[in-house]
């Protein structure tokens, strides 16, 4: 397999850990250093994007990928994901 496809690949399995809570699984594969935005552009990083899918917390319902690129430098691997998803508020 290519780097390129193990990198869609653990994406796959981060798709996967947030529809099912799993946020074991979200932190081994989101780096330390992650940084993302919530739909109001706001940044998250990996602690505040993991807390909010801690059982309990919310429910993804959906999750469509738009457009991914993915990128290989020696070691490292981005992915860059343009997506639409629906995040469920659940009753704690």
């Amino acid at each position: 397999m290519t780097q390129a496809g193990k990198l869609l690949e653990a994406f796959e399995r981060f798709r996967k850990a947030m529809f099912e809570n799993d946020v074991q699984a979200m932190t081994e594969l989101i780096a330390d250093d992650y940084v993302g935005y919530d739909p109001q552009g706001n940044p998250q990083d990996k602690s505040m994007s993991i807390e909010v899918y801690q059982p309990g917390c919310a429910k993804l319902d959906t999750y469509d990928v738009n457009n991914i690129e993915t990128r290989v430098i020696g070691d490292v691997g981005i992915i860059s994901v343009s997506y639409t998803h629906l995040t469920l508020p659940t009753n704690r």
